[in-house]
Order: structure tokens, then sequence, then C-alpha cells
């Protein structure tokens, strides 16, 4: 979609700490996926992320691991761009393509139906990783050019023709654990902490003295 008008709405009113340089811009597409543009002049890298509005516990019953699955085939090829691995200067469109004609190749999908199968048996009593969420689908991109040239390169991207399917959330009118799953026990931790009153750090953080300590204890 080269530079079409896919913005909708524009919020430039962003409010921020007194403290902080870096520039804000909020944008809503005319597809309706809300973006937020960061420009850091001083920052030598650039970035990019979407949160999406699945997970694990939108999963079909039938198809558990589907969410963790879609995630891992996302980064191995897209119509546009099918190589695996392949370099190229436009990181933006290339990233706006996994959301739009991911390949799902059939070599890819058994290799890593087999590495989430691996990573399922390893993590399987890790209460951490199994309440793991996600949040609403969003778009972040961080650059050090300006507000203007960042919106450019986003309206030059893709991301303006991912669909909207008008997916509703599921929403849990009930707690999902009964009898069965409450009241069992996962695993034990122990633990022993110390607490010192040490001397202020301030004007030597650089150098780490807290860390130093506890590799000492």
């Amino acid at each position: 979609m080269a530079m079409e008008n896919i913005v909708s709405r524009r919020h430039d009113n962003i409010i921020k700490s007194q403290s902080d340089q870096m520039e804000y811009r909020g944008l809503e597409l005319t597809n309706g996926l809300r973006v937020l543009l960061i420009s850091d002049p001083t920052t030598d890298t650039a970035a990019a992320a979407m949160d999406v509005n699945v997970g694990s516990l939108m999963d079909p019953w039938e198809i558990q691991g589907l969410a963790h699955f879609c995630e891992h085939m996302l980064f191995l090829g897209t119509e546009k761009y099918p190589l695996e691995n392949e370099f190229y200067k436009e990181a933006l469109d290339r990233f706006a393509q996994f959301f739009i004609t991911p390949k799902f190749a059939e070599t890819a999908t058994e290799r890593e139906v087999q590495t989430i199968e691996s990573e399922l048996s390893k993590y399987l009593n890790d209460d951490t990783w199994r309440l793991m969420q996600v949040m609403r689908m969003s778009l972040c991109i961080v650059g050090a050019e300006s507000l203007d040239v960042m919106e450019s390169l986003l309206k030059a991207s893709d991301f303006g023709t991912i669909e909207d399917k008008g997916v509703n959330r599921k929403e849990w009118l009930e707690s999902p654990y009964g009898k069965e799953q409450l009241g069992k026990r996962v695993e034990w931790m122990s633990g022993f902490e110390v607490t010192l009153s040490c001397p202020s750090a301030v004007n030597s953080g650089h150098l780490l003295p807290s860390l130093s300590l506890n590799v000492l204890l």
C-alpha cells in the first residue's frame, strides 16, 4: 500500500515524563490497527513490535498449542518474502507480511511442531511459563528518524492491508480451573534471604558493587 492515506486518527498529545526527551505519536489505521511511533534521535538501532489479541487461552480444544505454533511459523517466510533468514533493507514491510500472508511451508511446519513439543515437555511444570498472557493487538515502532519520517515509512509498508476479521476476544465468565486442577503441588521452592545495610552506591553505580557483593556471598 504505497504511501496511501491509511491513517484515520492521529494523536500527538501523548503524556510523558518531563525528563523524557523522546517524541511520541499515536495512530489508528483505517483497518483498526493501533500504532505507537517513538522517535529517539540518540538511538543507533530501530525496532518494531506487534502485540496480538490471541494466545494459548484461545486455542481450539482439539488443536492445543496453535497460537504458539503460529508464532514460530511467522518467522519462516511469507508470500512476498518466501525465503527464511533473507536480509533486506525494508525490514518494516517484511515484519508486516507476518500478519498478512505467512507461507506455513510443509517442511517448516513439521520441524516447528517437533520444536514446540520439545518446549512443552521442558516447561510443562513451570508455573511462570504456564500463566503466560498476551496483550491486545497493537504496533510499536522505535527509531532515530522524526515522527513524520517514521509515519511515511509506515504508510509505505503493508501494515494497512492487514485484514480486520472482526474476531471477538474470548471472555472467561467463570474460573477455568476446577477441583482436579487446584490444590496440587507442582514443585517445591525453598530460599533464604539476607538483607544488609550498605553505604550509598550513587557515585559508584557503574562499578556494580551490589553485584560483586552478591557473587561473594
